[in-house]
């Protein structure tokens, strides 16, 4: 019975994906959970678990969840790694439902696996702010700064400044921010971003680079971010999510710096 699925399974997959999609179910799960059908080989495992760079606590890239055969609940996982020896890499997308990768992988190929899931999250996180965005602050960054990028729509606190936006949902738990700014970053949040005293100030961990850690001195606050240079304008997103997991808050930041444009 297991052969013949892994059989057929290809044959469905290529009807899918030449259907025009209509009417599929929402899929399942959130964003980077991969349901993997079969063995996982130990490669991959290493390849989907490895440690997020630039959070101030251990996060892998994927939480992995395991399923021993493709049933109709699995089908309509979001994203799904179905292994077996010898299986050429392939991969389709919103095969039973919307939106959905599934790879097929006999798990040689481990970074390929990993990056194909990435860049479908990321494509994912792109979509949804297209949908759901922010104009007025987009306005406001493209007047100042001359550069287009789309704000997450919850981002609806703001501090402007001349050569300085700042943007924050404001969220007492999972705040996310987009600061913008001409100039050294350094000088620019600690003089634009406070704390409860005028003596505290953000600043970032180290020389500036594309991701990494800030901190408020003379406070406990502190958490991920991170950079993008566009000319002589520099975008940071940070988050503040104290005893939170902060990669998928982070992934979400991350989209919004994937869509500036010149």
């Amino acid at each position: 019975m297991r052969r013949s699925l892994w059989l057929l399974l290809p044959m469905v997959l290529l009807a899918a994906a030449c259907d025009g999609g209509g009417g599929k179910p929402r899929s399942m799960g959130r964003p980077y959970e991969v349901t993997v059908v079969g063995r996982l080989p130990d490669s991959l495992a290493i390849a989907l678990g490895q440690t997020v760079e630039g959070l101030p606590q251990a996060e892998p890239m994927f939480d992995v969840g395991h399923r021993p055969r493709l049933d109709p609940d699995t089908r309509l996982r979001r994203a799904i790694v179905a292994c077996r020896k010898g299986r050429r890499l392939e991969v389709r997308h919103d095969v039973w439902a919307r939106p959905q990768i599934v790879v097929l992988t006999d798990g040689s190929s481990p970074r390929r696996t990993a990056a194909l899931l990435n860049a479908f999250e990321r494509r994912q996180q792109v979509e949804a702010l297209r949908r759901h965005h922010n104009p007025r602050a987009a306005e406001a960054i493209r007047k100042m700064f001359g550069i287009e990028m789309l704000i997450p729509a919850d981002m609806g606190s703001s501090m402007v400044r001349p050569g300085f936006i700042w943007l924050s949902n404001n969220a007492p738990r999972g705040m996310t921010n987009i600061a913008v700014m001409r100039g050294p970053a350094d000088v620019a949040l600690a003089r634009h971003i406070k704390g409860e005293t005028d003596a505290m100030h953000m600043q970032l961990t180290g020389p500036p680079r594309a991701r990494g850690l800030w901190e408020m001195t003379g406070d406990a606050m502190g958490g991920p971010y991170v950079m993008r240079r566009v000319g002589d304008v520099t975008v940071i997103a940070f988050v503040y999510a104290p005893e939170s997991k902060k990669r998928n808050l982070m992934r979400q930041l991350e989209a919004a710096l994937y869509t500036i444009k010149q």
